[in-house]
């Protein structure tokens, strides 16, 4: 377990795990960076995602992804329904018409819910009043937790872990360290993403206390075997931050860091207080900077124009942008020929 500084505590980095790496084959090395240390652990944890029809573009897959990997043989498997070596669900190998191993080009991350225990529906709870981050960890039931992840990484998915931005805040951070312990644990076929924030303090009060924390959390997803990936920061837009401001704040935070992970940009639809978030051309900056550490952009903006055109600019130097799944955004999800930059 990773010490990290809690409300009231000092400024201690937290303490460097030594874990194994058990989450499948890794990817190469982005341009530049050598393969080893904690940066390789975790790239080994990246999941990758199902081919979704056979005309699916593979150009930056097929760059980011081993060709052969595994695939569940039964879909149907239960999560309770293990193989005879570690309990796992049985995966069986893909094979092409031809006889060989067929490339898997997509990554798919499913982010996932925790189940409460019988009873929580006395509880009062609702999303206008959820309630504190202690009374809801009191209901979560861990076991059945544990089980639906272990079963979503069944069906070839890795796990998108403490990642809904308002849901995560609402749980607050020892749940969601808990969360990653336990997806550390599971030693997921497919590999786990984690969100990294500044949620382990009531607030913070500079962009330095801003940069530790968020990079704190990073360190701690990337030591337990996950990919971190860097929440938005509602103090940015809450203080004006400018296009330089952020520039500045995220490559501090990045440079403590290995790598690789991704970026998450939240619009103002989900969380309001996200208008204005990466102002001017800030986004394309930090990712053009960092290329060598940071793989790609989760967007969640609804604006399809925009996101097609991000990956067309970024997958020129194998980034991805990793598409959600909200609401009419089945074409992105299928993808285009004239925009296969990743997705």
């Amino acid at each position: 377990m990773v010490a990290l500084r809690g409300r009231g505590g000092g400024r201690r980095r937290p303490r460097r795990l030594r874990r194994p790496g058990a989450h499948g084959p890794g990817l190469p090395a982005p341009p530049g960076r050598r393969a080893g240390g904690a940066a390789a652990r975790a790239a080994a944890g990246l999941p990758h995602l199902q081919r979704l029809h056979d005309g699916a573009s593979q150009q930056h897959g097929q760059r980011l992804l081993p060709a052969g990997r595994a695939l569940p043989a039964d879909p149907r498997v239960r999560p309770d329904q293990g193989d005879q070596e570690g309990g796992r669900p049985v995966s069986a190998t893909r094979q092409e018409p031809s006889g060989g191993l067929a490339p898997l080009p997509r990554l798919c991350f499913a982010a996932l819910h925790v189940v409460v225990r019988d009873g929580y529906a006395q509880a009062g709870h609702s999303l206008e009043q959820p309630g504190s981050a202690q009374e809801i960890e009191h209901w979560i039931d861990w076991k059945a937790t544990a089980g639906l992840r272990r079963y979503v990484d069944s069906l070839g998915f890795g796990v998108a872990e403490a990642m809904d931005t308002a849901q995560r805040f609402e749980i607050g951070w020892p749940s969601a360290r808990r969360l990653i312990e336990l997806c550390a644990s599971l030693e997921l076929r497919n590999g786990f993403l984690a969100g990294a924030g500044s949620d382990q303090f009531d607030a913070v009060g500079s962009n330095t206390e801003l940069i530790d924390a968020v990079a704190e959390q990073a360190e701690f997803i990337a030591e337990s075997g996950g990919v971190p990936v860097l929440l938005p920061m509602p103090r940015l837009t809450a203080t004006g931050a400018s296009e330089r401001d952020y520039v500045d704040v995220y490559g501090a935070i990045i440079d403590q860091l290995e790598g690789p992970l991704f970026l998450h940009w939240l619009g103002e639809m989900f969380h309001p207080a996200m208008r204005g978030y990466f102002p001017g051309n800030s986004l394309e900056r930090i990712l053009a900077r960092h290329a060598d550490k940071v793989r790609g952009v989760k967007l969640s903006l609804l604006d399809e124009e925009y996101e097609v055109l991000l990956r067309r600019r970024i997958g020129m130097r194998g980034q991805i942008v990793l598409t959600g799944d909200d609401y009419h955004f089945g074409r992105l999800l299928e993808g285009q020929p004239a925009a296969r930059g990743s997705r």
